[in-house]
């Protein structure tokens, strides 16, 4: 009988350690926590810290990046100005989450996704400006003006998605 009651009392701490250990998790501050219960969203949680949530089968935690990611394009990319003379045009996009519930229904929370959306903003941003433009507006004192108004439109698009445009930059070169 006493054999039965240190089981019991085993199988109940057992169970109570797990019940804890799945209710407590911890928010890195370099990170957004995002709460579900049964696939919804159910609290997005900024501040850094001891959480608690209920038990694994009821609610789950995802975390997304709240540092500035970079997309770096590895080969540089053609372009036809409005004297329809090639450009060859390297970009880089500095990026960061700052509305992961927009984020995550606009990407299931996949970064890679996001990136490529950027890599496509970007690139009809680049593509719209680049058209309207010589090559020497484009690499004379024009060329500030161009950028801030690729950032500015890449910025408005992207913020539909959750994501915040720290800075677009590209280097350009005839071929």
């Amino acid at each position: 009988m006493n054999l039965n009651r240190l089981i019991a009392a085993a199988i109940a701490f057992i169970a109570l350690m797990y019940v804890l250990s799945s209710s407590i998790f911890i928010v890195d501050q370099r990170k957004f926590a995002v709460v579900f219960s049964f696939g919804q969203i159910v609290r997005v949680i900024e501040k850094p810290g001891l959480q608690i949530k209920y038990p694994a089968p009821f609610e789950s935690v995802r975390f997304f990046d709240r540092r500035i990611l970079t997309i770096d394009n590895p080969e540089a990319e053609r372009f036809i100005t409005a004297e329809k003379k090639n450009l060859l045009v390297d970009s880089y996009v500095k990026w960061r989450i700052v509305d992961p519930r927009k984020f995550f229904i606009s990407f299931k929370g996949d970064e890679r996704l996001a990136q490529d959306r950027l890599t496509q903003l970007v690139r009809s941003a680049l593509n719209e400006e680049f058209t309207k433009r010589t090559v020497r507006e484009l690499i004379s004192d024009q060329r500030e003006q161009v950028m801030q108004g690729i950032r500015k439109k890449v910025a408005d698009d992207a913020s539909d998605i959750g994501v915040e445009i720290v800075d677009v930059r590209s280097v350009s070169y005839t071929h």
